[in-house]
Order: structure tokens, then C-alpha cells, then sequence
């Protein structure tokens, strides 16, 4: 309802000021634009998502055990590094 009160108003004061029919056409382009924008970037990433999930798919068990590993690494890593003080001057 806010809406409707807030554009009829706006439509009728827009169209009264001396750019006139102007001034509402740049606010619908300049409020059109970047939804159009925005709705065929959508369209083309999906498209993109449904050619490379099932490569991802073929991928994932390997990538999470991978994964996996590295981030133990890394924990043992942290562990020895801060915890054990092994490398450096101790905890940070």
C-alpha cells in the first residue's frame, strides 16, 4: 500500500516538474538496469553450475579426503608449533 501511495506520488510530482515525462523514464531505466543486470548474470551462472557439478561430483570424494589430510597437517603443525614449541619463541 506504501508503495502505491509512495510511485503515484512520485509519478504525479515527476510528471508536473518542467523535465516531465523525462525524469520518469531515467527512474525506471536507472531501477530496471541493474535488475536486468543481476536476473541474466543468474541465468548465465547457472548454467555454468549445471555443467561443473558433475565433474565436481566425479571430484569430491578425492577432494575431501585431501582435504581432509591437509587440514590435520595443519593442526599438527599449529600443535607442534604453539602448543609443543618446537619452531619459534612459543605460543602467540
Amino acid at each position: 500500500m506504501s508503495a502505491a501511495l509512495f510511485f503515484g506520488s512520485l509519478l504525479s510530482v515527476a510528471l508536473a516538474s518542467p523535465v516531465g515525462a523525462a525524469a520518469v523514464v531515467a527512474y525506471g531505466l536507472g531501477t530496471a538496469l541493474p535488475v536486468g543486470v543481476f536476473a541474466i548474470g543468474l541465468a548465465i551462472g547457472a548454467g555454468f553450475v549445471a555443467r561443473v557439478v558433475p565433474a565436481l561430483q566425479r571430484w569430491q570424494p578425492k577432494l575431501q579426503q585431501g582435504l581432509g589430510w591437509l587440514l590435520l597437517a595443519i593442526g599438527l603443525f599449529l600443535l607442534a608449533r604453539d602448543s609443543l614449541c618446537l619452531w619459534g619463541d612459543g605460543p602467540v
